[in-house]
């Protein structure tokens, strides 16, 4: 976030020590520190800077990196202005909010909280499929840091927890949700429930207003979408925790979804074919495209619940020490994947 801190504070001696906790406290997330009234500013901030003894170099070097060029060219979604009013304020938009010193103390230690319909397998998935190198290398670095933390919304009580969420709670999140639809340009009934739940919310006289926060909807149905046919392969033939007629129906599922690729349509079948429950799931929703496939049995009755706990299987065996088989080759080659997850993970740097 921009913190945006009212230079009159310097200039309020009872508040030396609450200013000393709101640096260095936002030194923990990577949060912009400015300083408002410009000159003027500038010199009580360095009065108040000598005051603090041997604290004063450190909260000096917090302030410069806040002048860092990559928060001057894509700078934080969220601005705070502190300020020493005790009438607080949020935009609609949950771009601006006026609030006291204590409130900015607060907010800025906080993670922001990535709210996903399941928090295992959802999170696994986004860490897959973070485009390897500076994307992925920052995600997994943010969450050591704890400047993100995975949130679990219960599949379909997401909506709940997102409109449940009080002002100040909804400027630290950002939520994801699946698309759930058979073809792409379609909104589900689901989405439209979750986005009702993350838009702003006006509330009564007297009541701050909930404003709105990032909801991104998958542009594929759901994440096992985004499964390469050859990782279904793969995945098919693991032996570990399977027997034989598992890794033989995992193959004909496999080999089924390959179908769905290599038949023309107006888009991408296998990216909006419901994985987990086949046609039978929603038949009188399914476009005349799948036509071809109705009736194929494998396709019919889809692969069950255990696909989607495949990105989290994957990630599991590499983080114990395993080869993992879920190659970033394979998901590199399939489709628009790198341009999507580089705008989700930027949509997460600025909303931090």
């Amino acid at each position: 976030m921009r913190i945006k801190i009212d230079c009159q504070l310097f200039q309020d001696e009872t508040q030396r020590s609450n200013l000393a906790e709101l640096f260095l406290n936002a030194n923990r997330l990577p949060h912009q520190l400015l300083i408002t009234g410009g000159d003027v500013g500038a010199a009580h901030k360095d009065r108040w800077l000598d005051s603090v003894g041997e604290l004063g170099p450190h909260l000096e070097q917090i302030l410069v990196r806040g002048r860092r060029p990559e928060l001057l060219r894509k700078p934080p979604e969220i601005t705070l202005e502190v300020t020493n009013m005790k009438d607080e304020a949020i935009d609609p938009t949950g771009k601006t909010a006026v609030v006291t010193l204590e409130r900015a103390k607060d907010l800025v230690r906080k993670p922001l909280k990535l709210w996903l319909e399941n928090g295992t397998n959802d999170s696994a998935f986004l860490r897959t499929v973070a485009p390897a190198g500076e994307f992925r290398t920052w995600l997994e670095s943010a969450k050591e840091k704890e400047w993100i933390d995975y949130g679990h919304g219960g599949g379909s009580n997401l909506g709940t927890i997102l409109r449940k969420l009080d002002p100040w709670s909804r400027l630290r999140s950002w939520a994801m949700c699946d698309s759930d639809c058979w073809k792409p340009g379609e909104v589900s009934q689901q989405v439209k429930i979750f986005r009702s739940a993350s838009d702003a919310d006006p509330r009564g006289p007297g009541e701050l207003p909930l404003p709105a926060l990032p909801l991104q909807v998958l542009r594929r149905r759901a994440i096992e979408n985004y499964l390469p046919t050859p990782a279904l392969k793969c995945w098919a033939n693991l032996r570990l925790n399977t027997n034989h007629e598992q890794r033989k129906r995992r193959l004909a599922f496999a080999e089924a979804a390959q179908l769905l690729d290599a038949h023309e349509a107006p888009f991408e079948l296998r990216h909006h074919y419901h994985m987990e429950k086949g046609f039978r799931s929603e038949p009188d929703k399914i476009p005349e495209d799948y036509g071809p496939f109705r009736e194929d049995p494998v396709l019919q009755q889809g692969m069950g619940p255990s696909i989607k706990s495949v990105f989290e299987d994957n990630l599991q065996t590499l983080e114990t020490g395993g080869s993992g088989w879920l190659k970033d080759a394979w998901l590199e080659a399939d489709g628009d994947l790198r341009e999507e997850f580089e705008d989700i993970i930027e949509s997460i740097r600025r909303r931090i």
